[in-house]
């Protein structure tokens, strides 16, 4: 009996598979968000890199990012890609220190007033984990001085930790409307009541086979 629940130990540690979970999301519903309203990405001199804080809801890695982005009439297609970060906090704002790559991405609906569901995703660069409860940014930089885009804003709102920099650096802002954003994260999810029993007959039936070899064996 003792040999049995070793084996059944052994087999219920490996009972897991990969699921998703929500770690964070501002879209209303059927993925929307204000259609008018946006911080600025870009836009020349000013360099506007705007962040939005956030409480991960679930831990994990980050394996997709999804964004209510668009662009500025009068900009330059070849310059519409923006760099996505996660920051870790520091006192309030976004830690200069902490600071990952996550990948990037191009608007391709323009801000309009009228289109408030066209979402741009991307997978995410490598493992980067996340800690419920623990506070993180998501930061959004040009990649050219050409770069002019909009992160538009949550609808129905919602308020949190809005900053922005123009330095790469200094950062500032207050509470504000959140942009629209959902961060998705990789996680352990149990299988199936019917994978359990098929799985505990099947480590039964290999310990009562190598039980009766070993019975046939001579002394």
């Amino acid at each position: 009996m003792k040999q049995i629940l070793l084996i059944l130990g052994g087999t219920l540690l490996v009972l897991t598979a990969r699921g998703s979970t929500i770690v964070f999301s501002t879209f209303g519903p059927g993925d929307t968000y204000n259609p008018s309203s946006s911080y600025q990405v870009g836009n020349g001199a000013n360099n506007n890199e705007p962040a939005a804080q956030f409480t991960a809801g679930a831990s994990g890695n980050l394996v997709n990012v999804d964004l209510g982005l668009t662009y500025f009439n009068g900009s330059n297609p070849a310059n519409r890609q923006v760099n996505v970060f996660l920051y870790g906090d520091a006192g309030g704002s976004p830690d200069n220190a902490n600071q990952t790559l996550l990948g990037s991405v191009t608007p391709v609906a323009l801000l309009d007033g009228v289109t408030n569901n066209s979402v741009v995703s991307f997978s995410v660069v490598g493992t980067v984990p996340v800690t419920t409860g623990s506070i993180y940014w998501l930061v959004l930089k040009p990649t050219s001085l050409a770069t002019d885009d909009a992160w538009n804003l949550s609808s129905p709102a919602i308020t949190g930790l809005a900053f922005v920099s123009h330095d790469d650096s200094t950062w500032a802002g207050n509470l504000q409307t959140l942009p629209a954003f959902r961060l998705t994260a990789s996680s352990a999810v149990p299988e199936s009541g019917d994978t359990i029993v098929l799985m505990i007959w099947s480590a039964i039936g290999t310990l009562l086979v190598r039980r009766r070899l070993l019975q046939h064996q001579p002394g």
